[in-house]
């Protein structure tokens, strides 16, 4: 939302303004597309704005299609965050960048570049599959699971029932967050971190969110306002606390495909 409007595609290029932590996120992806890892390619800068190749593939936006909301596309999302994950844990970056410092990184900090923002929106796809994330904007050192919780909140979506984004009612989340986290290979002994996760992740973002209603940021205005502005962050944040046991429940059900089925470890 925060560059609404100043991102467009020219040809095999894609053009969106400079940020306040571009030369940190551009090292990402410099070193990210010396893997096999799909994502933005930095290929020009100039008068404050970048230039980056063009993915082919489809991004859905609200209000999201039904294929990008079936169970297959979760579990792909899925498979693609654990897959930058531990590509990304296998880099190595200078100790002085200036990642973000926004309120939805991690506060303890962590092993890995977390993306902070892997909503469908940011999330490629072709033939079905995820192949690619997009805008690391929010990109810093945090924890694994942190970067889970986050998709987590915005796929499954985390949220009452009559705040959840168009395209999305009707949804289980309960369900889909199992989905996610079987597809990523969370370890059953991370999954009390990963229920925590989302709710601090939760208040955060509804912290960050709230910053940029009361600046008055029309993007963000624009998009809370029908759903009752600051008053529906506090409930979110409470239904995210008040089903913390549900959640966990959900993600503590055998695999009904292979209940002995163990989750690998994520590279460290």
């Amino acid at each position: 939302m925060g560059n609404g409007g100043n991102v467009y595609r020219r040809g095999e290029v894609v053009i969106r303004p400079l940020g306040p932590h571009s030369e940190a996120t551009n090292q990402l992806l410099q070193a990210l597309e010396l893997t096999p890892f799909v994502a933005p390619v930095p290929v020009g800068v100039a008068a404050g704005v970048q230039e980056f190749r063009w993915i082919d593939g489809d991004v859905a936006v609200p209000p999201f299609p039904r294929w990008v909301l079936s169970d297959g596309a979760l579990a792909s999302a899925g498979r693609l965050l654990r897959t930058y994950h531990e590509t990304v844990a296998q880099l190595e970056f200078p100790p002085d960048l200036d990642w973000s410092r926004e309120g939805v990184v991690d506060p303890q900090g962590g092993p890995v570049i977390c993306h902070n923002d892997v909503c469908p929106e940011n999330v490629v796809y072709r033939d079905g599959q995820a192949i690619a994330l997009l805008d690391f904007d929010f990109a810093a050192p945090g924890r694994p699971v942190w970067d889970l919780a986050h998709m987590a909140r915005m796929w499954a979506p985390m949220r009452p029932p009559d705040l959840v984004a168009e395209g999305m009612v009707g949804l289980d989340p309960f369900h889909r967050l199992a989905v996610l986290v079987d597809a990523y290979g969370l370890q059953p002994d991370d999954y009390e971190e990963l229920v925590d996760a989302i709710v601090e992740s939760g208040r955060a973002g509804m912290h960050f969110v709230r910053s940029r209603l009361e600046a008055g940021e029309l993007a963000f205005v624009h998009a809370w306002e029908p759903h009752g502005g600051i008053r529906a962050l506090d409930q979110i944040l409470t239904w995210l606390v008040s089903n913390e046991a549900k959640m966990l429940a959900a993600l503590r059900q055998e695999d009904p495909l292979s209940p002995t089925r163990s989750r690998a470890p994520m590279a460290s």
